[in-house]
């Protein structure tokens, strides 16, 4: 209607002075325009409008996957890992700068053993990608990384209970469940990391069942299947 309007007017025939436009000049404008739209349009030509906006759904079927890499050679209850979870494409780890997103594994590429690295299907899902990063960002913040107390293997085991109820597999977390024991007693992980260990006093109020048992009801909360 503007681009009408201001054909009729504002154009003028060369040669003749320029005269004012009554309203019936501007209404055979329009007029005009609106046959000329509907030819264009019959050629395929009408003005492209910008197409609207369509919600993205909250939740989207997406495969999760385990993702695991011994860090040590074995050692009876004393063989270490690093475990991740994969999210569709997306990888999620935790590490002192907090939770860190990739696409794919690449948080298992910086070990010397990752020729060795083993995945775990979890299935299918439906998740909700929003509310999963802000339950797991509100508890694995950064600065709370504890190498036996609040580590990757904590973060993959809460996320994978979150996200499908299942858990992150008892010997891939035996060696600091073992350790963190060890350690409260004797030190003995102290002196074996020659005092380069040092619990991490962010992480002292970390209890990993009390946190499970909080992820389950989150995930009851926003809606999960």
């Amino acid at each position: 209607r503007d681009f009408a309007r201001s054909c009729a007017l504002g154009c003028t025939v060369p040669g003749r002075p320029r005269k004012k436009a009554s309203q019936s000049d501007a209404s055979r404008g329009i007029m005009i325009a609106a046959t000329l739209l509907q030819r264009l349009s019959s050629l395929g030509l009408a003005p492209i409008r910008k197409p609207k906006r369509v919600a993205r759904p909250a939740f989207l079927p997406l495969r999760i996957q385990l993702v695991v890499t011994p860090i040590c050679p074995p050692l009876p209850k004393l063989r270490g890992y690093h475990s991740s979870i994969l999210v569709g494409s997306t990888e999620y780890s935790f590490d002192a700068v907090g939770i860190i997103r990739n696409e794919g594994p690449i948080s298992h590429s910086r070990f010397k053993m990752n020729g060795d690295t083993v995945s775990i299907d979890l299935g299918i899902r439906s998740v909700n990608l929003a509310a999963f990063e802000v339950e797991l960002g509100a508890v694995f913040t950064p600065g709370r990384y504890d190498l036996l107390r609040m580590n990757c293997n904590s973060f993959t085991d809460c996320a994978a209970f979150y996200l499908t109820e299942s858990r992150l597999p008892k010997k891939f977390r035996q060696a600091e469940v073992f350790a963190h024991s060890a350690d409260k007693y004797t030190h003995v992980v102290r002196a074996l990391t020659n005092g380069h260990y040092k619990p991490n006093p962010r992480a002292d109020g970390y209890r990993h069942a009390a946190a499970l048992e909080a992820f389950a009801h989150a995930r009851q909360a926003k809606g999960g299947p």
